[in-house]
Formats: C-alpha cells, structure tokens, sequence
C-alpha cells in the first residue's frame, strides 16, 4: 500500500487568515455568527480543493475504494480546522503586537492607529502562550490516540 498524503502542499497560515479574515470584513461591528457560518463553507471548500489531494485505498476493492476527495466530510473538517487555527494564530498575534483592548480612551483603533496598550499586548501575548500550550497537549493527546492498524493474520 502507497503511503497516501492528505495534503498536496504545506499550509499557509497566512492565506487561511485571509479568507476568514474577509468573511469577517462583511459585517461592521459584532458579527452573527450564523452568517459566519453561511459564509465560510465557500472559502472552506475553495482551500479543500486547492490544497488537498484524494488519498484512495483500492486494494480492497477496485470497484468500490476507500477515498477521501476535497468533499468528504473528513477533509472539510481538516481543512476548516487547519483555516481556524490560522486564523486564531495571527488574530491574536496581531492583537499582541498593536496592544489591542476595549479601553474607549484607545479609541478609534484603526489599522494605521493601533491603540499600543502595553496591558492589552501583556493581555494577548499570556493568551498566546496558552493558545500553544493548549496545541501543545492536543497533540500529545491526538499522537497517545494513534489508532493500530489491522493486519492480516
């Protein structure tokens, strides 16, 4: 059996920030978070294709194989994951770096006019910091969970 990739090329944490970004550009102020939802199954779709290959297995059957296209709810799920996590990664970053907060004398924070808030930077670099730790033990947990394989007897 072939090893089988489920990705054509590495990630770009920066394009996946993108695309949620834009969707997120749609709305001004709070967004609903149902038209989040309606809006991103678009660009999910437009990274699955791009980015993923089909992995079929065909040794068991020809006529019926095992596979996982860009439309299977398996590589949607990978993929949107993979988009959130990109996304959530720079968001907090940026706020880190602009020194983000709600403080209404910082205010209007723009993209020229970052607010500097060195409280507000403290804030979201300590939520970065556990943002890793918590990727971090999901990987532990994900790798203590790899599954074993059937092998003929």
């Amino acid at each position: 059996m072939a090893t089988e990739k489920w990705l054509n090329k590495q990630i770009s944490p920066d394009t996946f920030y993108k695309d949620i970004k834009d969707v997120l550009d749609q709305f001004k102020g709070p967004f609903p978070i149902t038209e989040l939802f309606s809006l991103l199954p678009n660009k999910v779709i437009q990274r699955t294709v791009e980015y993923c290959t089909t992995p079929v297995q065909k040794e068991c059957s020809i006529t019926h194989p095992t596979r996982y296209d860009p439309c299977s709810t398996e590589t949607i799920m990978l993929m949107l994951g993979l988009m959130a996590l990109s996304w959530f990664k720079l968001n907090i970053k940026e706020k880190t770096k602009k020194g983000h907060c709600h403080n209404p004398v910082h205010e209007p924070v723009t993209e020229t006019r970052p607010a500097n808030c060195s409280i507000g930077s403290r804030f979201h670099s300590t939520l970065y910091d556990d943002y890793i730790a918590i990727l971090e033990d999901f990987l532990i947990k994900v790798k203590n969970c790899t599954p074993t394989p059937i092998y003929a007897s």
